[in-house]
C-alpha cells in the first residue's frame, strides 16, 4: 500500500512542488535579468533577447518533460491501482455500498461456498473450479499476484464464468458465486471482456442492468456505447446492440463476441444460451447495410467456428450464420468450396459423437448445403 500512496499522493505532489519552484525561479532570473540590462540600453536590445530566448527554451523543454510525466500518470491507471482506489469502499453486485461494507471476507466465502455447492447439483463439471471458493482462497489478494500468477487465476476464472455464469446468470446461488468473483478476484476490473461477453446474452433484464453498474472503467472502444445504460442503471435493447454490431468502428466488438463463440463452446457444455444469443443477433446484423470489411470478418469466424465444432451448439450456429450470408450475399467460389470440405468434415466427426442429434444435424446440414451448392452452380453458370 506504501508504493501505491507513492505513486498516487506524493509523486503527483512533488511534480506539482517542482513545477511552481521552477516556474517561480525561472520567472525571477528573466525579472532580474530585464532591470539589470534596462541600465544600459545599448546592452538590453541584444543581450535580454539572448536571455528571454534560453530561458524560453528552458521553460519549453520543462513542458514537455511534465506532459511525459502526465502520459506517465495515465499508463499507471491499471486494474491493480483501480482495485487500492476501491478499497475505500466495496463495489458489489448484490448489496448497496454500506451493506457491502459490513460483510467481512468469512462471510463473502461462506455463501460463495454454499452457492456453489448448489450449482454443483446443476452441473457436476464445476468441481474442478472449487478452489475459487475454498478457505485458501480468502488469502489471496490479486493486486500483489506476479504476472504468471495473475494469467492462471484469469484462465481459471475465465472457464467459471463460461461453465456457470453463461447459462446459470438467473439463480441466485450463481450471484453468490458472482459476487465472490468480483470481491475477492474483482473480474470486473481484470477481466471486463469475459465478464461482459458472458453476461450480453441477458441485456434485456433487470440483472444485467445491475451487473453492469459494477464496472466503472468500460473500454470506450468495445463498450462506450453501454455507458449511458450503466450511468441509468437500466437494461439494453435488443435494437442497440443491433444498430452497434452493424457499426463499422464497433467491427473489433463483432471479431471479440465470435471469438468467444468459440471459446465459450470448447469450456463449456452449457454454451446453449449463449450460442443462441450470438446467432440471432447476427442474423438480425445481417440484413443491414454492411461493407465488405464486416462480410470478410465474418466469413472468416463462421469458417473458424464450423472447423472448431466440438459439439452440435456450435456446428448448428455455423450451419445458419453461413447458409443465412451465401443466401443474402455473393461468396467467392473458393470460399464456398472451402465450406463444403469444412461442413463435410464437422458433419462426420460430429455423427459419431452425438448419435442421438444425428437425424437434427443431418436436416440442418442439408438444407445449408443445398444453398451453397445453389450458389456455386451460378458461379460455373457464370463463367
Amino acid at each position: 500500500s506504501s508504493n501505491y500512496i507513492q505513486t498516487i499522493v506524493l509523486y503527483p505532489i512533488s511534480l506539482i512542488v517542482i513545477h511552481w519552484h521552477t516556474t517561480h525561479t525561472l520567472t525571477g532570473l528573466l525579472f532580474s535579468r530585464i532591470r539589470y540590462y534596462s541600465k544600459d540600453s545599448s546592452l538590453y536590445s541584444t543581450k535580454i533577447l539572448k536571455q528571454s530566448l534560453v530561458f524560453t527554451n528552458l521553460f519549453s523543454s520543462f513542458c514537455i518533460i511534465m506532459t511525459s510525466l502526465e502520459k506517465q500518470l495515465k499508463r499507471l491507471k491499471t486494474p491493480q491501482t483501480e482495485a487500492f482506489r476501491q478499497q475505500k469502499y466495496r463495489v458489489s453486485f448484490l448489496y448497496d455500498r454500506k451493506e457491502a461494507a459490513a460483510i467481512d471476507c468469512d462471510t463473502h466465502a461462506r455463501l460463495a461456498h454454499k452457492g456453489f455447492k448448489k450449482l454443483l447439483k446443476l452441473n457436476p463439471a464445476l468441481a474442478q473450479y472449487e478452489d475459487l471458493f475454498s478457505e485458501q482462497s480468502k488469502e489471496v489478494e490479486r493486486a500483489v499476484l506476479q504476472r504468471d500468477e495473475n494469467e492462471q487465476l484469469s484462465k481459471l476464472c475465465r472457464k467459471y464464468i463460461n461453465n456457470s455464469i453463461v447459462p446459470f446468470f438467473m439463480l441466485n446461488d450463481c450471484h453468490e458465486t458472482l459476487e465472490y468473483l468480483i470481491y475477492k478476484y474483482q473480474v470486473h476490473n481484470y477481466q471486463t471482456n469475459d465478464l461482459l461477453c458472458a453476461l450480453l446474452p441477458y441485456h434485456e433484464t433487470r440483472l444485467f442492468a445491475r451487473a453492469l453498474q459494477v464496472i466503472n472503467n468500460l473500454d470506450t472502444t468495445l463498450w462506450g456505447w453501454l455507458e449511458p445504460y450503466r450511468k441509468e442503471g437500466v437494461a439494453v435493447p435488443k435494437q442497440r446492440i443491433i444498430d452497434v454490431l452493424s457499426s463499422r468502428s464497433k467491427l473489433p466488438l463483432v471479431t471479440l463476441l465470435g471469438d468467444k463463440l468459440i471459446e465459450i463452446n470448447r469450456d463449456s457444455s452449457r454454451a446453449g444460451i449463449y450460442t443462441s444469443f450470438y446467432t440471432t443477433t447476427m442474423m438480425c446484423v445481417l440484413e443491414r447495410d454492411l461493407d465488405e470489411s464486416f462480410y470478410q470478418a465474418f466469413a472468416q469466424h463462421i469458417d473458424r467456428a464450423i472447423k472448431k465444432s466440438n459439439n452440435s451448439n456450435l456446428f448448428i450456429a455455423g450451419l445458419v450464420l453461413i447458409g443465412y450470408l451465401a443466401y443474402t450475399q455473393e461468396l467467392e467460389e473458393s470460399y464456398l468450396e472451402r465450406m463444403v470440405e469444412r461442413l463435410g468434415k464437422a458433419r462426420n466427426k460430429l455423427r459419431e459423437k452425438e448419435e442421438k442429434n444425428q437425424q437434427f444435424l443431418d436436416e440442418y446440414y442439408n438444407k445449408v448445403l443445398a444453398v451453397i451448392k445453389h450458389q456455386l452452380d451460378q458461379h460455373k453458370n457464370n463463367k
